[in-house]
């Protein structure tokens, strides 16, 4: 709900640019744009690329997760040999995906992120501080915050956890104890917006 409205618009665009430049080059191809939700679960994923992929889709958008990527890839896009991209898809495990050369990502994976993420937080910080590492327990969370940990120590910060947590829980209390445990200097969770306020309230 917080990014498909958004990503929506700017595969129309892509989609407009994309036709206005076959006309300039007086290619005959038809494009048109199908969308369906994944409800930010790889269940969701793959029923919704399945969906598109029986009603003639040549290419798949998606999804928003790695986790729903990575499913999506592996149970509807590669056995129907269908292109698949995601936008914003960064966990390692995609890296080495038995795709077949179907799937592609536009975004750096996390063992990319996770150093330039430690160095700013230094910057911003300096040395020697303590960092609360906390995040889904899902592709997002054990992607990022493993690499972000080790990258965050070899440049002389402390860290606690990385405590990881159910993203379908219905409280986050004890999580949330565990967390500002020890009163560290800094926070990193890595959630989505909706859950995020959900376990920030806590």
């Amino acid at each position: 709900a917080v990014f498909g409205p958004a990503y929506a618009k700017a595969a129309g665009l892509a989609v407009q640019q994309a036709k206005t430049a076959l006309k300039q080059a007086g290619v005959d191809v038809t494009l048109q744009i199908e969308y369906a939700d994944d409800g930010t679960t790889p269940e969701g994923g793959v029923n919704a690329a399945r969906k598109l992929i029986s009603k003639g889709a040549d290419c798949i958008l998606g999804a928003l997760t790695s986790g729903s990527s990575i499913a999506i890839a592996q149970a509807a896009t590669v056995p129907a040999q269908v292109p698949q991209i995601g936008p914003n898809n960064s966990s390692p495990a995609l890296t080495d995906l038995k795709d077949n050369g179907y799937f592609f990502r536009t975004m750096p994976s996390d063992t990319l992120q996770a150093p330039i993420l430690a160095r700013l937080i230094r910057q911003e910080l300096g040395a020697g501080q303590t960092i609360s590492l906390a995040g889904r327990n899902d592709a997002f969370g054990t992607g990022l915050l493993p690499p972000l940990k080790n990258a965050l120590e070899k440049l002389g910060m402390k860290t606690q956890g990385p405590l990881l947590y159910d993203p379908t829980a219905a409280s986050y209390n004890s999580e949330a104890d565990a967390i500002v445990k020890g009163n560290p200097d800094a926070y990193v969770i890595l959630d989505f917006p909706a859950n995020y306020a959900k376990i920030g309230s806590a």
